[in-house]
């Protein structure tokens, strides 16, 4: 999906774009703490797509977020 959305914005070339799918990718936050110059379609494709640590942390919050849907179909015994 990130491939995907990263090839739309480049199509479009815009920086107010590239801003939105980092926002949209829940990686805004994580690209402005590794990024140390100004921002360019390259580098935040290249983040996106490429940055270890960005999807370490993106696997982890996935996978916490099915563990909750899983247990939010738990039914709770009642009470005697």
């Amino acid at each position: 999906m990130t491939a995907r959305l990263v090839g739309v914005a480049s199509l479009r070339d815009s920086s107010p774009d590239w801003l939105t799918l980092l926002r949209a990718a829940g990686a805004m936050e994580s690209y402005l703490r590794a990024s140390t110059r100004a921002s360019s379609p390259d580098e935040i494709a290249s983040f996106l797509l490429l940055d270890r640590a960005f999807h370490v942390r993106y696997h982890s919050l996935a996978v916490a977020d099915h563990c909750l849907e899983e247990l939010s179909k738990v039914t709770r015994v009642p009470k005697r």
